[in-house]
């Protein structure tokens, strides 16, 4: 297992995943004595179904991401060839996908790359004349994580400013919607089933945000460039599409400085991208207008657009691109497969009965994901002060930050010293790696 480490989220998403995947359910027991309303179910469904075909592994859950970024980034292009009939917009599209904060996103098992692929997804649809087909995804977006209602609001808004004239309901199109409406009647019946439930735990991911200072985040001089280009785009021929291009990803913009979450970049980061087509088209507008005629000073004036952004990206970091993320600094292995092997034996000589399978609670609790097999169940209570485990495991880790360890020091100093257990390995060979592990 090499880095980034395992992160707490992964777990809180894969436990579920895991459940669906064994017995068609959400409950996880490694979380909480009762199934868990943290998220809408969509990405457990979608990480469960790989999971009953393939063997369970955290490299093939972030692997999912890794293609579906890839996929985002194919539908990008051929999003960028429908707006402006080439694919010169390759080489830009890239510049953003290398940004630190979307290399995060496809290195990591959370629902952010399959919200934005479903997304992009709808978008491609969209533009190639579909509605049905991009109105039940977008619409389906928020079973994914609540941030597609973002997106939900914007696909209405594109449909007044670009209502549709004519719809044509074909049966395979009836069939969708009747699935589409199903699976939210489903949602909602469990819902309203285990309200309580709900609303407990809703109310814990509004709270871990209560105290952010949202507007703080709007205090940006780039964000100008909307009602600069919302101006311009008034003075262009196709100004209906710029339109609908820019409410599409401005949701993006509005994830990441409301939610305000490391985690909600790439979304940003698209919604910049696009700002970028409008650009150009914009740009394209105008050249044309001067030289209808000289296409080779067209094309030439196109690429200088292209450079000059690429330029401000490098001269000013725009992006961010060179962000210092503590998540995917090193390549070198977290975990070895021997050390693995090592620690579950600790395990089992600090046990009664190994015949069971044991209940461990690992800190930082992402490294649960590791050991995880028929005989050692990881528990980490998100929800549950009840829980109860057979073995705490703590590890220190060259390769973690400081932040990753703020309760793992706290829990530390607890650990009675008549039962303390410590594994030292030095990874590498390096002096100034190392990997500890208490087990009591």
């Amino acid at each position: 297992m090499t880095t980034p480490p395992p992160w707490p989220d992964e777990s809180v998403f894969l436990y579920p995943s895991l459940a669906f995947a064994d017995s068609a359910t959400f409950y996880a027991p490694e979380l909480c004595s009762r199934p868990l309303f943290w998220m809408p179910p969509a990405y457990y469904v979608f990480l469960g179904t790989i999971f009953s075909v393939l063997p369970f592994s955290l490299s093939l859950a972030r692997l999912t991401s890794l293609i579906l970024i890839i996929a985002i980034y194919l539908l990008l292009t051929s999003i960028s060839y429908i707006l402006f009939n080439h694919n010169h917009n390759v080489i830009l599209i890239a510049l953003y996908f290398l940004d630190i904060r979307m290399i995060e996103c496809a290195n990591i098992a959370r629902m952010e790359a399959l919200l934005l692929f479903i997304v992009v997804l709808a978008f491609r649809l969209y533009l190639s004349g579909i509605l049905i087909a991009p109105t039940i995804l977008v619409f389906l977006s928020p079973l994914i994580h609540p941030n597609g209602f973002f997106f939900v609001i914007a696909f209405l808004c594109i449909l007044i400013v670009n209502p549709v004239k004519k719809l044509k309901l074909s049966i395979l199109s009836l069939f969708a919607v009747i699935i589409f409406i199903i699976i939210w009647l489903l949602y909602i019946l469990s819902v309203s089933n285990n309200f309580d439930m709900f609303t407990h735990d809703f109310a814990i991911q509004l709270q871990r945000k209560a105290d952010r200072n949202v507007i703080a985040y709007f205090n940006d001089k780039r964000l100008l460039v909307i009602p600069i280009l919302l101006i311009v785009i008034n003075l262009c021929n196709n100004r209906r599409m710029l339109l609908v291009i820019l409410l599409f990803y401005i949701p993006g913009l509005l994830i990441k400085r409301i939610g305000v979450e490391v985690w909600y970049a790439p979304y940003e980061i698209v919604f910049w991208l696009f700002a970028s087509f409008v650009v150009l088209n914009i740009a394209r507008n105008i050249t044309e207008f001067i030289i209808r005629k000289l296409s080779i000073i067209n094309i030439v004036v196109y690429y200088l657009i292209i450079a000059l952004i690429v330029l401000l990206q490098v001269r000013y970091n725009i992006l961010n691109y060179h962000d210092t993320s503590e998540l995917v600094r090193r390549n070198d292995a977290y975990i070895e497969n021997e050390e693995i092997l090592a620690i579950n034996e600790l395990i089992i000589s600090n046990i009664d009965n190994p015949s069971k399978p044991v209940r461990v609670r690992f800190m930082p609790p992402g490294d649960g994901l590791l050991f995880r097999s028929e005989t050692l169940q990881p528990v980490f209570p998100v929800c549950d002060c009840s829980a109860t485990w057979d073995l705490t495991i703590l590890h220190w880790s060259n390769l973690r930050t400081q932040v990753d360890y703020d309760n793992l020091i706290s829990e530390y100093s607890d650990v009675p010293k008549d039962y303390r257990v410590v594994k030292y390995k030095t990874q590498n060979n390096d002096e100034n790696s190392y990997s500890i592990w208490i087990c009591y």
